[in-house]
């Protein structure tokens, strides 16, 4: 069904050959800088991400219990700080930052210098801003 065709690139232009060796197709290649010289690519999208400092500026928003944590996780993961940095930064999103704090605090008890602890933590133990709680005890309804 499908056949396997040489193709042959030089500077000016691409030809496609049959697989007995003649020329089927010839197409010019683009010049260097023209907008679509790259078909059927997409522009990526730049994601807009804070800077360490910005980050640090957030934390330490939480109070000294953060800002000790954010200093201990820097010396402890010296290389991917901010990404846990963001990561906890991010679980403002979903969780209270008096819960935020309380599981750093049981994080720095334990000496446990990774994000995923403090997620771990919140996913058990704190409710989420969205979730909603049903009381099986509605006195306005009982019969």
């Amino acid at each position: 069904m499908y056949e396997t065709c040489p193709v042959r690139v030089n500077d000016k232009e691409v030809i496609i050959y049959s697989p007995d060796c003649n020329q089927i197709a010839c197409y010019p290649l683009a010049e260097k800088g023209r907008k679509n010289r790259y078909i059927g690519r997409k522009k990526t999208s730049q994601k807009y991400s804070l800077s360490a400092k910005e980050v640090a500026e957030r934390l330490n928003a939480f109070g000294p219990i953060m800002q000790e944590y954010a200093q201990k996780l820097k010396t402890h993961k010296s290389g991917t700080y901010l990404h846990h940095w963001r990561s906890i930064l991010s679980l403002k999103a979903n969780y209270r930052p008096e819960d935020i704090v309380v599981a750093v605090k049981r994080a720095l008890r334990y000496r446990v210098f990774e994000a995923p602890a403090i997620e771990n933590f919140l996913k058990v133990n704190a409710q989420k801003k969205s979730e909603i709680t049903f009381s099986s005890k509605n006195p306005s309804n009982e019969s």
